[in-house]
């Protein structure tokens, strides 16, 4: 037990250090996918006009009206009707937002709908449409990074 083995090592670090590197893209949604304030009465319109609810609370939705949820933002999409209106908009959700000590907007962000969760928001998101390009960071840590107060 006292005698050990003695092999010879040999250790080789090498640091590369790479200042500037693309910041990922960060999306956030809304746990709660529908605004209910906008959405409540619409849905209801649309349930009692097709005889499939007969409910007329406008304060609740019954697990048989929740049934029909995708079908009436569907109806929605095949009429060509605005659903944004249904949905949280970033500015409700934004209280602030720092990248790399800067302060940045709701604009700094790209929407998209979620089957799941309505509609979400990506920053630093490359879009093709505008021709932008996602940020870099400098730092790991210090600077280079994205605060949100939501």
């Amino acid at each position: 037990m006292k005698a050990y083995f003695n092999y010879p090592t040999q250790t080789s670090v090498s640091f590369i250090v790479e200042r500037s590197q693309a910041f990922p893209a960060v999306s956030i949604c809304n746990y709660s996918p529908m605004r209910f304030d906008n959405f409540i009465e619409p849905f209801l319109n649309f349930t009692k006009s097709r005889n499939l609810t007969y409910a007329n609370d406008t304060s609740t939705i019954s697990e048989e009206q929740s049934r029909y949820i995708r079908d009436f933002i569907q109806n929605l999409l095949r009429h060509g009707e605005p659903v944004d209106n249904y949905f949280f908009p970033m500015s409700s959700m934004l209280i602030s937002c720092l990248y790399n000590g800067q302060r940045c907007q709701t604009n700094d962000f790209i929407p998209f709908y979620s089957s799941s969760f309505g509609r979400c928001y990506t920053f630093n998101a490359k879009m093709k449409l505008n021709q932008s390009s996602v940020r870099n960071t400098t730092d790991n840590g210090g600077l280079g990074k994205l605060e949100l107060q939501l």
